[in-house]
């Protein structure tokens, strides 16, 4: 086992263990591959929502001189993000 690897306990749904069983059988690895790799995707996008978060931060405080947006321009601001 590698020094990056950990052997942990875990305790499952039935039916996430059962999912997780089903795509372990579907690519041929194991039930640790499986949730190896739906924790790395976990931990990817939480990377990417907090990157976002703090891209949007730094553009607010651009935009606005340091001065958060108040509701009502945080709202339109979106409004006008989610038609492009």
């Amino acid at each position: 086992m590698s020094s990056t690897v950990r052997k942990v306990t875990i305790a499952l749904g039935a039916e996430e263990y059962a999912w997780a069983r089903e795509q372990a059988e579907r690519s041929q690895t194991s039930v640790s591959a499986v949730l190896t790799e739906a924790a790395r995707c976990a931990r990817d996008r939480a990377a990417r929502e907090a990157a976002r978060a703090a891209a949007w931060a730094e553009l607010e405080a651009w935009i606005t001189g340091g001065e958060p947006l108040d509701a009502q321009e945080l709202a339109a601001a979106e409004r006008e993000l989610d038609r492009a």
